[in-house]
């Protein structure tokens, strides 16, 4: 079935490079300001606007049964007019087309992406380069986050409670490599980066590798789909493949003392460790400082914590006496400058 798109969304799909083939794929269609309002059931919704735009069919990737769609406004009219339309009550994320045969491979990369068009423009380039990746489109920074059912509070009234789309349960997560690549507003909007954030961390739960692929801030560039138009292929496989090195970097196991390795989820200044060293380079523990060393005789090595001494921090530069020592309960210690001031305030 031939794809219906008018010429001027087709011109402007080609200029992310993403081929008519792989809109077929997708079911991609033109609406009308009246068919956008019939097929999302709105029509007595933001009067006066023209709702006209291109639907992003969402199927399910094992059965190929239609999920939900969301609509991408051609010429959003006011800040009340959102730029995209979601239908009523879709609880699913949005697959390229193919992912079926990819989501138990472990070994395929999944990258997650906010806009569905962003999803399309990565399927094509993958394709064009011989690659393969499991593409998928949240519908926003915060979007993957779904209304699971309602919870009867005290006083009667009813709260929605939210978890992650049913989705992901879709996706062998286990030992893949998931790279987030959202917007470069990220940078400028801490709710962008909060919803980031949230799903790394829901992705690191499901035993993933996460890291995230960096779209910069530049003219004309907003989402990986952008980059591909204003920067061509090369840069943007080099943002994943930099991202890939990254995540490749954390999923490697800590080396002990016998020279084995042991698992162990890495901690957060370790991913910063990571991130500013660049991927590659080994994480293997090494010695506290003098200082944190000279503190733990003081404190005859007793543990702390109900018992269990915790993993030691790693900062980009090593590791941090400051850091160690509040890793364990202890103050960190003032410079002989702040203590000659405070004493002489007394």
């Amino acid at each position: 079935m031939k794809a219906n798109i008018s010429q001027k969304h087709s011109e402007h799909l080609a200029a992310f490079r993403i081929s008519p083939e792989l809109l077929e794929a997708a079911r991609v269609e033109s609406l009308t300001d009246s068919q956008t309002r019939e097929l999302l059931g709105i029509n007595g919704q933001y009067p006066g606007c023209d709702l006209s735009g291109l639907a992003f069919p969402f199927f399910d990737p094992l059965t190929d049964a239609r999920t939900g769609v969301r609509v991408r406004i051609d010429a959003p009219i006011a800040e009340s007019v959102p730029k995209y339309l979601m239908e009523t009550s879709c609880k699913h994320l949005f697959f390229a087309p193919g992912s079926s045969a990819l989501l138990d491979d472990t070994s395929v990369s999944a990258i997650f992406v906010e806009a569905e068009k962003s999803a399309l423009a990565l399927a094509a380039l993958a394709a064009r380069s011989g690659r393969r990746y499991l593409i998928v489109a949240t519908g926003g920074a915060n979007a993957w986050k779904r209304k699971r059912e309602k919870k009867l509070m005290p006083d009667g009234s009813s709260k929605a409670v939210t978890g992650p789309s049913p989705d992901f349960d879709l996706i062998s997560m286990k030992g893949r490599h998931a790279l987030v690549a959202f917007d470069s507003n990220v940078l400028t909007k801490p709710t962008v980066r909060k919803g980031r954030a949230a799903l790394q961390k829901e992705l690191v739960a499901r035993k993933a590798s996460v890291a995230f692929v960096e779209i910069p801030l530049e003219d004309n560039v907003n989402g990986p789909d952008d980059y591909i138009r204003e920067r061509g292929d090369e840069a943007m496989l080099e943002a994943i493949d930099k991202a890939r090195g990254e995540a490749e970097t954390l999923r490697r196991l800590v080396t002990d003392a016998q020279g084995n390795q042991k698992a162990r989820s890495p901690t957060p200044s370790q991913c910063c460790a990571i991130r500013r060293r660049g991927p590659g380079r080994s994480l293997t523990t090494s010695s506290p400082p003098a200082s944190s060393r000279a503190s733990r005789r003081r404190m005859g090595n007793r543990p702390i914590q109900g018992g269990r001494t915790p993993t030691m921090c790693m900062s980009p530069t090593g590791f941090s006496a400051t850091a160690w020592r509040s890793t364990r309960g202890l103050r960190p210690k003032r410079c002989r400058r702040s203590r000659k001031k405070t004493d002489s305030t007394r």
